[in-house]
């Protein structure tokens, strides 16, 4: 009964009302509203509709903004073709870049290169001096600077904020002052990819330790947070805007990972019992926890157990036998609040696997888990993994789409968020 008014609410609305409805909708509500009758329909497959929708996926960099004229291409080619080529590429292209050497390092962690969501712009690790190249020109846009004394650049993150716009870098730092002990810092900074002026958000002093450097940075928003053990069950978290922290300890025999989606952390861990689990953890459920920055030479650290930390929801993985290593996790392009999430393990077996789970947050109510399928192999140590999920994050989502997309004014069935 409510969604029959609710249609029929709608269907008495003027064309334009309807318009700004849709300018405020993702592209799986678009598509169930014009599932309801005719008259929705074709407003719901007017070319100014999916414009809006395909220019927010592209402001998102969910969509390249190279593939397609779109204000040339009718309604269904925009579909058609924009979601192909998102699903697979059709071409690849390979660039060189000439950088010159900073240093004379030779050690695989002072050559890494990141290639950022837009396709225009890679961070390149030279010899411990980061840089920010542009791939079209062959040159230098950006190259880190610090006031901290004898720094070295050892892992480092981005979060791009639109094209051609800003970079915000997470950098894990460690420094060498002359007759001292190894210190370790967490900086992070925005850049202005017009200009390359940079500006410095967060100086942080991260735990000491004599075995291994800070890891595993990641970026989003106004968080961030890096791996401080050689064990990569420590994780400091960041908040780089009310400049605090905290630090949360994990399993001790199992490596733990962290990703940010608005208004929530995603943790990887192993439970006490030995399950390995991904947590849903609301900020607000941490705000007993930050503690502020700080720099200082004889700064203390204290962690918190992740078993101590309030969960929303969790995911446990149905086959025992399954070790959770790595985990990469991917907002929907279609749906607002629905996540795809890509976890590396190992088995019984002793062969690496790979299987995807979906997360759904709805607005009310609580999230649903659903495992998807097992990919595929792989040995524990590929580093090919991260570029294939950016490819195969949502191909199923897409083809979904598809099908709504042709089923015309048929009724739209009822969704199972995740599944």
């Amino acid at each position: 009964m409510e969604s029959m008014s609710a249609t029929m609410l709608l269907s008495d609305l003027a064309p334009e009302l309807i318009f700004s409805i849709f300018a405020c909708c993702d592209i799986s509500s678009v598509v169930s509203v014009g599932q309801t009758c005719r008259y929705l329909h074709a407003l719901a497959f007017d070319k100014s509709v999916w414009l809006g929708l395909l220019n927010n996926l592209r402001r998102r960099l969910i969509l390249d903004h190279c593939t397609h004229n779109l204000e040339a291409l009718s309604t269904d080619e925009m579909i058609g073709a924009n979601l192909d080529s998102y699903s697979a590429p059709q071409v690849t292209k390979r660039i060189t870049l000439h950088p010159f050497g900073t240093g004379p390092g030779v050690l695989e962690w002072g050559h890494r290169a990141k290639l950022l969501p837009s396709g225009r712009y890679v961070l390149l690790n030279n010899s411990g001096t980061l840089e920010c190249w542009n791939l079209g020109d062959d040159r230098v846009v950006w190259r880190y600077t610090t006031t901290i004394e004898h720094a070295e650049v050892y892992q480092f993150a981005a979060e791009e904020k639109g094209i051609e716009s800003t970079i915000m870098i997470v950098i894990c730092v460690r420094a060498y002052p002359r007759n001292a002990r190894r210190l370790y810092y967490v900086e992070i900074f925005s850049v202005d990819i017009q200009n390359g002026t940079q500006n410095r958000l967060l100086t942080a002093r991260a735990p000491e330790s004599e075995d291994h450097f800070l890891s595993e940075p990641v970026i989003s928003g106004n968080f961030a947070a890096v791996i401080v053990d050689s064990g990569q069950t420590q994780h400091m978290i960041i908040n780089w805007v009310a400049q605090s922290y905290f630090i949360v300890d994990g399993h001790p025999d199992t490596p733990s990972r962290i990703a940010f989606i608005p208004q929530h952390l995603v943790l990887m861990n192993r439970s006490l019992d030995e399950k390995d689990q991904i947590h849903l953890i609301s900020n607000d459920a941490l705000s007993t926890y930050w503690v502020p920055i700080t720099t200082r030479d004889d700064a203390e650290f204290s962690p918190i157990f992740a078993e101590n930390i309030p969960k929303r929801s969790t995911f446990e993985d149905p086959h025992a036998e399954q070790t959770f290593t790595d985990m990469h996790v991917h907002e929907s392009p279609l749906r607002e609040g629905d996540y795809r999430l890509w976890i590396h393990g190992s088995n019984r077996a002793a062969k690496g696997g790979l299987f995807s789970c979906t997360l759904s947050i709805p607005s009310n109510g609580m999230p649903q888990w659903c495992q998807r399928m097992v990919t595929l192999c792989v040995t524990p140590a590929v580093e090919v993994i991260p570029y294939f999920l950016q490819l195969s994050r949502h191909r199923l989502n897409l083809r979904e789409l598809k099908c709504r997309c042709s089923a015309g004014t048929t009724s739209a069935s009822q969704h199972t968020p995740g599944c």
